[in-house]
């Protein structure tokens, strides 16, 4: 028994004929839609050293906020994530998947024992900033 190879599908006649489409003549090449960026050149070097922080955060704070014998595998944002807020560790708690989802479905709760921010300051970096500095204010005045 001998084996003989397939004869190759020809192709089709518009192909080889500029500006012949299966559709209609067109005049200008069809391009390729291009893709819009994800994130603006800023924010994309945001992230990147995000993920550098992220990992050393997690190096530093193995153990979850909400539950103490879970490892912490996710980073809570306490403030949000927008402009500055991003990349600044004060607000960032170190929590498992289990604590991650039950900060987000207790948020009441969360607000209670500090995990999610006040009414009103959340993705909001000058009201988290003078949230804080008032909350200095107040320890400093009790501490005397």
């Amino acid at each position: 028994m001998t084996w003989t190879r397939k004869p190759k599908r020809r192709r089709a006649l518009w192909v080889g004929l500029s500006g012949l489409k299966p559709n209609g003549w067109t005049t200008e090449k069809s391009k390729r839609p291009s893709r819009s960026r994800s994130a603006s050149p800023a924010r994309a070097r945001q992230l990147r050293q995000y993920a550098i922080q992220r990992v050393r955060f997690l190096k530093r704070n193995p153990r979850c906020a909400v539950y103490p014998r879970k490892r912490a595998t996710q980073i809570h944002h306490q403030r949000g994530r927008m402009a500055g807020l991003l990349l600044d560790e004060r607000y960032w708690k170190a929590v498992s998947a289990a604590g991650h989802d039950k900060i987000h479905r207790n948020l009441e709760w969360a607000r209670r024992h500090g995990l999610l921010a006040p009414a009103g300051t959340w993705n909001n970096y000058e009201r988290a900033v003078a949230h804080l500095e008032t909350t200095k204010k107040t320890k400093v005045k009790v501490g005397r």
